[in-house]
């Protein structure tokens, strides 16, 4: 008797996920969106499902997937994701290139914005190895030079003190509203899927296959969700700048 009681407290946690661990790491501006919604529903779900979270920038969650850091991974999908990735869209997201509207390279921009950027840092949340990237062209070396900074608040801070240019995800709730869109390039925007992945042939686990089918389900209720949209054009931004008061210390 005692051997059937715990075999059905056993099935009685398993079904509640008690013995289960979701292990996920988000991007930032997926988690900005999507992820905390995501999660507090999960949360609600499955109160006794212990979670490991942790938020990364999305390259290195990638990596960090594919060498088992992580179960399951939740951002935006790179051109290339790695062939033994299982992946599960469920949203989609525009990556637009910004600069601070008061930038002293504004101007030179709007009149030769490729020849500009070479003299401009890329402030970026993570930069991989080059050898672990295919070979060819890389959107790196359009610009002057590259900052790592994996925290999203602060790169967008000093993109905004005119410290260099970003991309910035529409998923961003938070935009500085110094910050435009910088236009009339073949990467002023960036299209990408955003969903979960995981590795492939790996046995995924109960809070993972919960998880999965929590994202497919809110992909299907946010088909529709309305994007934000630029107010004026780059250098109809730029014009109207006016300029800001000294700064004294």
């Amino acid at each position: 008797m005692n051997e059937e009681r715990e075999t059905l407290a056993d099935i009685s946690q398993i079904k509640s996920g008690a013995l289960s661990t979701l292990s996920l790491a988000l991007s930032p501006a997926a988690n900005s969106r999507l992820g905390v919604a995501l999660l507090k529903e999960f949360c609600e779900r499955n109160p006794l499902t212990r979670l490991k979270v942790v938020v990364a920038p999305s390259r290195e969650i990638v990596h960090g997937v594919a060498e088992g850091l992580w179960e399951l991974g939740f951002g935006p999908f790179h051109h290339t994701m790695p062939a033994h990735f299982a992946l599960h869209p469920c949203s989609s997201e525009t990556r637009r290139l910004m600069i601070a509207r008061d930038h002293a390279a504004c101007a030179a921009l709007v009149r030769e914005p490729m020849s500009s950027l070479r003299g401009l840092p890329l402030l970026t949340s993570f930069l991989d190895d080059s050898a672990q990237r295919p070979t060819g062209e890389r959107l790196r070396d359009a610009f002057g030079s590259v900052w790592e900074v994996s925290h999203m608040e602060l790169r967008l801070a000093l993109v905004a003190d005119g410290k260099g240019v970003t991309y910035v995800s529409d998923l961003v709730t938070a935009v500085p509203p110094r910050l435009v869109p910088i236009e009339g390039l073949p990467y002023s925007s960036i299209e990408r899927q955003v969903g979960a992945y995981a590795l492939k042939h790996q046995p995924m686990s109960q809070a993972g296959t919960r998880f999965l089918a929590l994202c497919h389900e809110n992909g299907r209720r946010t088909d529709n969700r309305p994007r934000e949209r630029a107010s004026a054009g780059f250098a109809q931004a730029c014009e109207n700048h006016h300029p800001l008061p000294p700064r004294t210390l």
